[in-house]
C-alpha cells in the first residue's frame, strides 16, 4: 500500500481514526486525573563513611595512589578484596535491621555501599520512609559492617593458630630425634642460644641470608665433629623458631578475643530528607496519543481492506472497464434537488458542468444515454444535475424519469395541463406510432433554463409495458428538436428490464456512490454489458476526491 492508497483509506474511514484518537484521549485524561497525583512519601537518607586500610595503586597508569591508611601487618587479605559486596551482603543487612529492632521483611529500608577511587574509604548509606528508623539503621548498619570484617579477622586467625600448632608438633618432634643423636656423641648437649629480637607477628618470609643474619650461634664444645656442630646449629634454629611460633600462637590466642576490623568510622551524618518527585505526566500522555493514533489509522486501513464495496476512482474504473469522467462531491442536504439550476455557484454544480463538458469534448456522446448503477439509486441524482448541465451548455436535453421515486424531478418543473403524459403513456402511443415530432409540447419544463424538459415518470414502474416502444420514443424526441436524452435507470441488477434499455440506449454512463456497490456486483453488472454489446461511456464518482 502506497502513500496515497494509505491517505485515501483514513480519508474513507476517517471516522474510525477520530473515534480511536478521541477514545485515546479519554484514557489520557482518565490517565491525568486517577494517577497518583500526590508526591511520593518521602525519603530519609543517612551515610557514614568508613576508612579502611587498602593498598597502593597506579593512577592512570604511572602515578602511584597513597591511601589514608595502609595495610598493617597480620591484616587478611579477604579484607582488600570484595568490601562492597560485603557490605550489601544479606547476613550484614539483616543484622542491621535486626540491630535496629526493624523486622527482616520491611521493604522500605534500602542499603548502599561504594568505595572511593583509591579503594580506602567506603561509603555507607541507609534510605527509608522514617528518619528515626533511618537513623537507628545506619548506625545498625555500620556495626554489622565491622562485625562482619571482625568475623573474617577471627577466621583468618584461627587458621593461624592452626597452622602454628602443627608447626611446632612437627619442629619439636625434629628437636627431640635431634638431640637424642647429639647424646649419642655429646658427653654433655650445651645450652640453647635464643635469639633477643624473636618477637611474635615478625616478618618470616623474608630470603635465606637474612634468616641466617639473625640466628644466633650456638655454643660448639671443643673438639666436636663436624656432623656434630651441624646438628648443634639446626638444634638451635629450630629452638628459636619453636620459640618464635610459641609467641605468635600465644598472641594469636590473645587477639581472637578481641579480633580487630581494621575499619574506622570518619563520619556519620543524621538522617537528611530526600523529597519525593511527581513525575510529568507529558511523556505517558504524549504515548497514549501516539498509540491512538497508531491503532486508528491502523483499524481504518484494516476495515478498508477487508471492505469489499467501491471507494475508490481505480478500483471502479477497473472494475466497470469504464474510464474515469469525473468525480462529484457527495450531496449534504438530505432533500434531493437540481444543484446546477438550484445552486450554481456550489462545488457540486461545477462537477456536473465539467462533467457534461468532457462529454461533450469526446465527440462520442450519443442522442440517448442511460445513467445506471449496478446497484442502488444514485443514478437518480447523478441523471438530473448531468442533464441540466447539458442543458447549461446549450444542448436541448430530455430527462426521461423511469421511477415513481424520480417525481422530485417535476417540483421545480410546469407539467401542460391540456395534455399531461407520463413515461408509460408515452411508450404506449410510440409503440402505436401515434407520438410525433410534436411530443415536447407534450413535456414538463421550467423556467429555470429553456433547454431542458423532463418526461415524468409512470405512477408504476415504466418499463411494465413493452419496450419495443424505445426507439420510436427517442426518434419522436429527436424529430422534436432533442439532442439528448438522459434516461435516468433503472439499475442494471435490481431491474430485469434494465439490461434491455441499455440495450436500446447502447451506451450507459455509470454513476457509482462510495461505498454502495459491492465489486462483486460491479464485476457482474460490467460482465452483462459486454454480453449484450453496450458500450460503458464512462464512470462518474459520487464522494470520492477529486482526481
Amino acid at each position: 500500500m502506497d502513500l496515497r492508497e494509505l491517505t485515501d483509506a483514513v480519508r474513507r474511514h476517517i471516522r474510525i481514526v477520530v473515534a480511536v484518537v478521541v477514545l485515546a484521549a479519554v484514557v489520557a485524561g482518565l490517565f491525568v486525573v486517577f494517577r497518583k497525583e500526590t508526591r511520593p512519601p518521602d525519603k530519609y537518607r543517612a551515610v557514614a563513611t568508613v576508612q579502611i586500610p587498602a593498598r597502593a595503586a597506579l593512577i592512570s597508569g604511572d602515578r602511584p595512589t597513597q591511601p589514608a591508611a595502609e595495610v598493617p601487618q597480620g591484616m587478611p587479605g579477604q579484607l582488600l578484596r570484595g568490601q562492597t559486596s560485603m557490605a550489601l551482603s544479606s547476613p550484614v543487612r539483616l543484622k542491621a535491621l535486626s540491630g535496629a529492632g526493624i523486622p527482616a521483611n520491611d521493604t522500605s529500608v534500602s542499603f548502599g555501599a561504594a568505595l572511593n577511587g583509591i579503594g580506602d574509604t567506603i561509603t555507607l548509606s541507609v534510605t527509608s520512609n522514617s528518619a528515626e528508623t533511618t537513623k537507628k539503621v545506619i548506625g545498625s548498619y555500620v556495626q554489622a559492617f565491622q562485625e562482619a570484617r571482625r568475623a573474617v579477622s577471627a577466621q583468618a586467625i584461627q587458621a593461624a593458630q592452626q597452622g602454628a600448632q602443627g608447626e611446632l608438633d612437627k619442629l619439636q618432634s625434629r628437636r627431640s630425634a635431634l638431640e637424642a643423636q647429639l647424646r649419642q656423641k655429646l658427653i654433655a648437649l650445651p645450652p640453647v642460644v635464643l635469639a633477643p629480637t624473636a618477637t611474635p607477628g615478625s616478618n618470616q618470609s623474608g630470603g635465606n641470608a637474612q634468616q641466617q643474619q639473625q640466628q644466633p650461634v650456638p655454643s660448639i664444645p671443643p673438639g666436636t665433629d663436624t656432623d656434630s656442630t651441624l646438628m648443634l646449629f639446626e638444634r638451635n634454629a629450630l629452638a628459636n623458631r619453636i620459640v618464635q611460633l610459641q609467641l605468635s600462637y600465644a598472641d594469636a590466642l590473645v587477639n581472637s578475643n578481641v579480633p580487630n576490623a581494621y575499619a574506622e568510622v570518619l563520619d556519620q551524618s543524621g538522617a537528611a530528607l530526600v523529597a519525593g518527585q511527581t513525575k510529568s505526566p507529558i511523556v505517558p500522555v504524549g504515548i497514549i496519543m501516539l498509540v491512538g493514533l497508531a491503532l486508528g489509522l491502523g483499524l481504518a486501513v484494516l476495515v478498508d481492506r477487508r471492505d469489499q464495496t467501491i471507494r475508490s476512482v481505480k478500483v471502479a474504473s477497473a472494475t466497470l472497464s469504464a474510464p474515469l469522467l469525473s468525480t462529484i462531491p457527495a450531496p449534504r442536504r438530505a432533500r434531493p434537488e437540481y444543484a446546477v439550476l438550484e445552486r450554481p455557484d456550489s462545488r457540486r454544480s461545477a462537477a456536473f458542468r465539467k462533467l457534461a463538458a468532457t462529454c461533450v469534448a469526446t465527440d462520442r456522446l450519443p442522442r440517448a444515454i442511460m445513467v445506471s448503477t449496478p446497484e442502488g439509486d444514485t443514478y437518480d441524482d447523478v441523471a438530473a444535475n448531468f442533464a441540466a448541465a447539458l442543458a447549461s451548455l446549450g444542448l436541448q436535453v430530455a430527462l426521461v424519469a423511469t421511477s415513481p421515486r424520480q417525481s422530485w424531478y417535476l417540483e421545480r418543473f410546469t407539467i401542460p395541463v391540456e395534455m399531461e403524459s407520463d413515461f408509460g403513456a408515452l411508450l404506449e402511443e410510440a409503440h402505436d406510432g401515434r407520438f410525433n415530432g410534436w411530443a415536447r409540447r407534450r413535456l414538463a419544463w421550467t423556467d429555470l433554463t429553456p433547454n431542458l424538459v423532463v418526461v415524468p415518470p409512470a405512477p408504476d414502474s415504466a418499463l411494465s409495458v413493452p419496450l419495443d416502444g424505445l426507439p420510436p420514443f427517442l426518434d419522436g424526441l429527436e424529430k422534436s428538436g432533442i439532442d439528448i436524452t438522459v434516461i435516468a435507470g433503472p439499475s442494471l441488477l435490481e431491474d430485469a428490464n434494465a439490461t434491455i434499455v441499455a440495450w436500446e440506449t447502447r451506451t450507459v454512463l455509470w454513476a457509482v456512490q462510495v461505498g454502495a456497490v459491492h465489486r462483486r456486483a460491479a464485476s457482474e453488472a460490467a460482465a452483462r454489458l459486454e454480453l449484450a454489446s453496450v458500450d460503458p461511456f464512462g464512470v462518474v464518482m459520487v464522494g470520492a476526491p477529486e482526481a
